[in-house]
């Protein structure tokens, strides 16, 4: 189901995005297609889909131990993929349903993609900044509820809906407006450059580890203005995209369901194509590292949103990653090969 909006909106597929209707941030989607984690867009409430509890996954309590294993692969029996991509939860499934989603995708043909280096680094100044946990970015500005772009130079017929390049002081700020300051961590979980970065974690379990450390959660609003900037950028980095130095726009390997089922750390591992922390030259206005691209953050989602978390920024794949690039219909007990997160403080005054 495809709903034309009223203005130009960011449009998210997760991770499949050769397999989703997505058209650019010029059309909301909801798609709830057993091949692909159905998407919501960052400007709508996403609509209900089959099998999910909004409710009772709200009120579900963190868990104690491995929390970071999907909740399809602890509870045993058949493994579904389609009821997992949208819920998490395991439901019996028949093996011919299982053998069509197994079955290899045709990656994305690379197309004509703009390798001009990105901006310059942030600058030093911006770093460990007195009013902030060290290793994280104050970011301070006017957030807005939603931003209108004009894409100038759309890929053909592709799938994800990317743009190469939107028109430069097009940008439009969406009232209701706020002043925002706060910390946000300037690398993926855990933080440390060289490392790779955190995947396979739930809503609950990056919560209770920026709880750990004295931190919290990063609310959506506070993604969206560390990645496009006081000046409100369609992508972290500007106008144009950048796959020289981002690492996004990689071609995707189809999932092993029956592996994921057994081990998805070792399924994980074959699929990651995510680079150490610190290693792009990918970097928001505020100094924030590959808040768009390498891999897919929990946010604790805005106002108005079905469930407790929301996925923002995309990852290395064939998709948007576009600041306002967002995910909204996996309930927080959700992990997947491509999801991570980072941490957000408050600032001190």
């Amino acid at each position: 189901m495809v709903r034309r909006g009223g203005f130009l909106r960011s449009v998210s597929l997760a991770f499949l995005a050769p397999l989703g209707a997505c058209a650019g941030p010029t059309v909301e989607v909801v798609d709830a297609s057993p091949s692909a984690p159905a998407e919501a867009t960052s400007g709508a409430t996403p609509s209900a889909t089959a099998g999910r509890s909004s409710a009772k996954l709200e009120a579900a309590a963190p868990l104690d131990r491995d929390d970071d294993i999907l909740l399809a692969v602890r509870r045993g029996g058949s493994f579904d993929a389609s009821s997992f991509l949208a819920t998490g939860i395991a439901s019996p499934v028949p093996p011919s349903v299982l053998a069509d989603l197994a079955a290899p995708a045709t990656p994305l043909a690379k197309r004509g993609l703009s390798l001009t280096e990105p901006p310059e680094a942030p600058d030093p100044a911006l770093a460990d900044d007195p009013r902030c946990p060290q290793g994280m970015q104050l970011v301070e500005g006017e957030s807005c509820w939603d931003v209108r772009h004009e894409c100038t130079d759309p890929m053909p017929n592709d799938p994800a809906g990317r743009c190469r390049s939107y028109k430069k002081g097009a940008d439009e700020c969406v009232p209701p407006k706020k002043d925002l300051k706060f910390c946000m961590d300037r690398y993926e979980w855990p933080g440390v450059p060289g490392a790779k970065p955190r995947v396979i974690v739930t809503y609950y379990e990056a919560e209770r580890l920026c709880k750990s450390i004295g931190k919290r959660m990063c609310e959506e609003q506070e993604f969206y203005l560390a990645c496009e900037g006081p000046e409100h950028w369609p992508f972290a980095w500007g106008h144009e995209r950048y796959p020289s130095t981002c690492n996004i726009d990689r071609p995707w390997a189809s999932v092993d369901w029956g592996k994921w089922s057994t081990d998805p750390y070792e399924e994980a591992e074959r699929l990651d194509q995510a680079l150490p922390i610190g290693t792009s030259k990918c970097w928001s206005p505020y100094g924030i590292h590959d808040i768009a691209g390498n891999v897919d953050e929990w946010t604790h989602a805005r106002q108005g949103r079905d469930l407790l978390g929301s996925l923002n920024g995309g990852y290395w794949g064939p998709v948007a990653n576009a600041c306002r690039y967002v995910t909204t219909v996996h309930g927080p007990e959700f992990a997947f090969y491509q999801i991570g997160f980072r941490c957000c403080a408050d600032a001190k005054e």
